[in-house]
């Protein structure tokens, strides 16, 4: 499974961190966590940080939900969930 975590600062706001830290270790979940205040230069958002795991183009979550009949978990507010949601969707499509 994969999990998107967005949010703002990962020292204010990963809420259960530790626990999918030990799920991430155990190879349990994968996780693509994207803090948008935390980053140096600009903002990264969780679609983006979607887009570019695993290749760039959203390789990586077409191979898990085609190939895998996988997962995904999103969280975090409804705004992002549907931008996610879209950015999932275009790379289905392509």
């Amino acid at each position: 499974n994969i999990l998107v975590f967005g949010c703002r600062s990962k020292a204010k706001d990963y809420y259960y961190g530790e626990e999918w830290e030990e799920f991430v270790t155990t190879k349990r979940l994968r996780m693509i966590p994207a803090f948008s205040r935390d980053q140096k230069v600009g903002k990264l958002y969780v679609q983006r940080a979607l887009r570019e795991a695993g290749g760039g183009s959203g390789e990586l979550i077409v191979q898990h939900i085609l190939e895998h009949d996988g997962a995904v978990y999103i969280a975090g507010g409804s705004k992002m969930a549907r931008a996610v949601k879209d950015e999932i969707v275009e790379a289905l499509t392509n």
